[in-house]
């Protein structure tokens, strides 16, 4: 798969999530309807904090999109009465967030924690909820460290491959140099018509 149709997959995917996310919070927590349900999810995932991050740094928007599936996770666990279905979920939830916005992810955990607090007023929710955070936390952190190590093995294993010679030796030899440009043109200051940069370059002409 190339570099960009991944790149703009995984966009897609993050925004989708978060519309979905909030699109249900409007429909089933604030029971507006079908059509204002939507434009919330649109307004939520197209919000200027993630327009802005999402082509440069699409990893800190994530924790966002997956705050409406912490919300609605403690509803349904609040609603069902099934505390264990409860962790579980928030676990799996809150090892999807990662850890590479540490702030990020905690604003997502204690939105939903307070949105726990404050709506339900049960205790014992609110501990299968803390409970499954702290869980999901550990297998994050686990993951992360274990990518960490696996990116400083590949950058000892790079810097061994240096000492050795070139690290991915190729046949390419470049055959035009803007030195050259620069010897047909020569400086021009002051008036006349300005000169296209590689006129006199075969190459760049």
């Amino acid at each position: 798969v190339p570099g960009w149709a991944a790149q703009r997959a995984w966009w897609s995917f993050i925004l989708v999530v978060g519309f979905l996310g909030a699109a249900l919070v409007a429909r089933r927590i604030a029971g507006l309807s079908a059509g204002a349900a939507c434009v919330t999810g649109v307004a939520y995932a197209l919000s200027a904090r993630v327009l802005t991050l999402l082509s440069e740094l699409s990893v800190e928007t994530w924790p966002g999109m997956l705050l409406p599936w912490l919300v609605l996770a403690v509803w349904w666990g609040w609603r069902s009465g099934r505390h264990i279905r409860l962790l579980a979920s928030t676990g799996v939830l809150v090892a999807c967030l990662g850890g590479v916005n540490a702030t990020a992810s905690l604003v997502a955990v204690l939105g939903a924690g307070l949105f726990a607090l404050v709506v339900t007023r049960e205790w014992r929710l609110v501990g299968a909820y803390v409970i499954g955070a702290a869980l999901g936390s550990v297998i994050a952190t686990v993951g992360g460290t274990l990518y960490s190590n696996s990116l400083r093995l590949n950058a000892e294993k790079l810097a061994a491959l240096r000492q050795q010679g070139v690290a991915f030796p190729n046949d390419f030899q470049p055959r035009d140099h803007a030195a050259e440009d620069d010897a047909h043109l020569g400086e021009r200051r002051g008036g006349g018509d300005p000169v296209a940069v590689g006129a006199h370059h075969p190459a760049l002409a």
